[in-house]
């Protein structure tokens, strides 16, 4: 079997790559509770995991940070700029941005005749919390799918 040595490069990506995936995590989350409260507003389980989610956040970014630290990688370095630049990454989040554009402009409809049934002011809140969501789930889950290797 042939070891290949890591490069920086392979750090910074990896990295790029998590950082992806816990965004459609917390999008989910977040998207989830807001939808939940929409439906259900005074629901003391929601309540309660919606105090928990500040504290979820700061851990994920702290294990970012950390794995960062311990990776060695910067803003700003020649790793992070060489990535940012390639023309295979611009294509990809270009990609992702159509499909998460189209996706979203399908799906209005159908969202708003599923909160038909809320008064107006929690079916705008369902309708623009379902829209972030999807909009930011479908982005980040149509650039993991691109962006494998």
């Amino acid at each position: 079997m042939v070891d290949f040595a890591e490069t920086p490069l392979d750090r910074y990506l990896r990295f790029a790559r998590r950082s992806m995936f816990l965004l459609l995590i917390v999008a989910l989350t977040l998207g989830s509770l807001g939808i939940g409260f929409a439906f259900r507003p005074d629901d003391p389980m929601l309540l309660s995991a919606s105090r928990m989610i500040p504290i979820v956040i700061a851990i994920l970014g702290a294990g970012l940070a950390g794995f960062a630290r311990r990776s060695g990688l910067r803003v700003g370095s020649s790793e992070s700029e060489t990535a940012l630049r390639d023309e295979w990454r611009q294509t990809i989040l270009a990609r992702a941005f159509r499909v998460a554009f189209l996706i979203l402009v399908i799906v209005q409809v159908p969202l708003a005749f599923c909160f038909t049934s809320l008064p107006v002011l929690r079916a705008l809140l369902a309708m623009a919390v379902s829209t972030i969501t999807i909009a930011v789930v479908t982005f980040a889950g149509t650039y993991l799918v691109l962006d494998r290797n």
